[in-house]
């Protein structure tokens, strides 16, 4: 596994710490409670299968670039999601091994991936032998690893598969063998072992989320496997959560360093941050499955269904008042505005009469605007966003020769009755200033600004959203002028 905090003592493994036992998650929780509700129709819908399919081989992907057993380029990755693991679909400078050994490895992680499924429907217990198989599942195609002799000296070794280690495998200096980070020793891996399963068992009524981060870090912390550990420990987070009806925990090279700085902060104590990384990445995964179903009516039907379908859910989400949301759509927009608003009177005061900054939001009709730039970002987020429904937007307009748009959008993932909305942001562009036809046809250059849309329900805390959405509007605003300072 890749090198965490240096100076790093080991300690025999600390149970969950109390205020996380009672921890709850009510957004999460809130979309879990929709798609279950709704898994049949989305079943039904022929896409949850395929869906899942794409997220374990993102999985089977990742958890080896994270360990740097192999570099993929992102274009091929994009292949092999949609197409599977073919040695074939691969070109020179794709990644840095064979691409027979690397479609090797990326079957033996989908194999073990697919295999935390059937483990859960099985409904066994986790023991360590069960630690073991995954182990020998995912390793099955590596043969050596890397180990230290008794002075310290970094060596290749056999690697011992679904076998605890016997060598230390410290992080270090390998000239030096100065140690930087202390795991478990191998005489005392198969007693943590036991302990870590044992503490496992009595969190049945901890949220999934905490349960996964607390045993993934534990489990990190004996690194109990020559090689492998890393693997390991994501798999067996995506185990509990698919055991609650969750999705596997996929943590990507981009989320690297975050990951990494997670759990140096849970080496001193802190689970926090590799909570919250989990639940985001949950939480992104439930937005983009509640949008299948609805993506499914508009790839099957004729447009005139589609158009019929998409009446009804207008009129239905109409009298609904955005499905109880409304509330909380007023408060972001509220903050949107005074965010742009602080903006544009800095830009005006800094650049005009050079540059000219005004602020607007939809009202009535006006509100339809931006949906060919809606449907373009949630298909590059990976979402299903809902253009007939109700929508609401709030844009920062910048006027200089040409003019640039930076606009929030709310809208609806999915069908209206989920009860889910959607915030992306986007700058639009255009060449001449009075060409404001121009920004809701497809032709007009958009930038997405965001990482992710921020999502939310009826249930969510006022407070915490407006807090959420803070950063989130922060990211947006940042990005966004900086895209617009390069074009001047």
């Amino acid at each position: 596994m890749f090198e965490r905090s240096k100076g790093h003592r080991w300690q025999p493994i600390a149970d969950l710490p109390g205020e996380l036992q009672s921890r709850g998650f009510p957004e999460l929780d809130a979309l879990l409670a929709v798609f279950e509700a709704r898994r049949g129709e989305i079943e039904g819908a022929g896409a949850l299968r395929e869906f899942q399919a794409r997220m374990i081989r993102s999985w089977s992907i990742e958890t080896g670039i994270l360990e740097s057993l192999y570099t993929l380029s992102e274009s091929a990755t994009l292949t092999m999601l949609e197409q599977g693991f073919d040695a074939a679909l691969l070109t020179h400078g794709d990644t840095n091994v064979r691409p027979e050994d690397l479609v090797a490895i990326l079957r033996d992680h989908q194999q073990a991936a697919e295999g935390l499924f059937g483990f859960v429907r099985g409904g066994r217990p986790l023991s360590t032998s069960y630690v073991r198989e995954l182990h020998q599942s995912l390793v099955r195609h590596q043969d050596v690893c890397d180990a230290r002799d008794p002075r310290g000296i970094l060596v290749h070794v056999p690697l011992l598969k679904g076998e605890w280690k016997v060598q230390p495998n410290n992080p270090g200096d390998a000239k030096t063998g100065e140690v930087w980070h202390e795991y478990c020793p191998p005489e005392q891996v198969a007693s943590e072992m036991d302990r870590l399963i044992a503490m496992h068992a009595r969190h049945s009524d901890v949220h999934y989320l905490v349960m996964a981060a607390w045993l993934h870090h534990r489990f990190t912390q004996i690194h109990p496997f020559q090689d492998g550990n890393g693997r390991v420990a994501r798999a067996l987070a995506s185990l509990v959560s698919i055991r609650a009806h969750g999705f596997p925990v996929v943590v990507t090279r981009a989320q690297r360093d975050p990951y990494i700085r997670s759990l140096q902060q849970a080496d001193r104590g802190d689970l926090g941050p590799l909570v919250a990384l989990f639940e985001r990445q949950q939480r992104e995964a439930f937005t983009k499955a509640l949008g299948l179903s609805y993506q499914a009516v508009e790839d099957t039907q004729n447009i005139d269904a589609i158009l019929a379908d998409a009446k009804r859910r207008l009129q239905s989400s109409q009298s609904e008042e955005w499905n109880g949301l409304s509330s909380h759509v007023a408060t972001l927009t509220r903050a949107a505005i005074q965010s742009m608003e602080s903006t544009a009177l800095a830009i005006n005061a800094q650049l005009g009469p050079e540059v000219k900054a005004t602020v607007a939001q939809s009202g009535g009709s006006d509100a339809r605007r931006f949906g060919t730039q809606v449907a373009e970002a949630a298909e590059w987020y990976g979402y299903a966003a809902n253009v007939a429904g109700p929508r609401s937007w709030v844009m920062l307009r910048l006027e200089h020769k040409g003019a640039s748009n930076l606009v929030v959008a709310f809208h609806h993932v999915g069908p209206v009755e989920y009860g889910v909305v959607s915030a992306t942001a986007f700058l639009t562009l255009t060449e001449d200033v009075r060409d404001a036809a121009a920004i809701a046809t497809s032709l007009v250059p958009v930038e997405f600004v965001c990482d992710r849309p921020f999502t939310f329900m009826a249930s969510r805390d006022t407070k915490e959203l407006l807090q959420s959405f803070g950063g989130w509007m922060e990211q947006a605003l940042t990005r966004g002028l900086d895209i617009w300072r390069r074009g001047l």
